[in-house]
């Protein structure tokens, strides 16, 4: 029973050092303009930001704090109409480290501006302006609810996780097999 006291406890630390944090600190991410009503229709890549950090989008700035999203009207203006192929109608935002477990996207009162909406869906903030016109001094702020688990994005086993797993496993075999023999 003693040897399984310290096994407990470090697989006890194990799991409480991947609680869910409500925010994005530290994450990657990327940010892409779309075209039109299809989101999946990407203009253009505007690289990756860690956050907090900023992405100029040419001729705004979309700013990534811990749980919140702005989007600034720069100089001269943005339009999007769904009419005119080519038209830039939005951003998205993808999370590169993570599955944040966003459950709400809601616009500020501090934002100037209420004509762009917010969605989410998985690792994904879609920041849509159909149909409208952004005007230099614009400013829509959205904070952003977290609930549930961030699991981390990793398609691929880690090796040390699994060194330290088979390693692990080897001891408690060895311990049993000390202690059987011993009897």
């Amino acid at each position: 029973m003693k040897f399984f006291v310290p096994i407990l406890s470090i697989a006890a630390l194990l799991c409480l050092s991947t609680q869910a944090r409500a925010d994005l600190v530290g994450d990657s991410i990327n940010s892409s303009l779309y075209n039109g009503a299809n989101t999946t229709d990407i203009e253009v890549s505007l690289g990756n930001t860690t956050v907090p950090g900023s992405i100029d989008n040419f001729l705004f700035t979309t700013t990534i704090a811990g749980n919140t999203i702005t989007v600034a009207e720069d100089d001269g203006s943005t339009t999007c109409n769904t009419f005119n192929a080519g038209d830039i109608c939005g951003v998205v935002l993808t999370d590169k480290t993570e599955f944040p477990g966003y459950t709400a996207i809601t616009l500020d009162n501090s934002s100037t501006t209420n004509k762009i909406t917010g969605s989410f869906s998985g690792n994904q903030v879609f920041l849509d302006f159909t149909n409208l016109t952004l005007h230099s001094g614009d400013v829509a702020v959205f904070d952003l609810t977290f609930g549930g688990p961030v699991i981390p994005i990793s398609p691929i086993p880690e090796p040390g996780s699994l060194l330290l797993l088979s390693t692990g496993a080897l001891g408690l075999a060895g311990t049993l097999r000390k202690r059987l023999s011993g009897r």
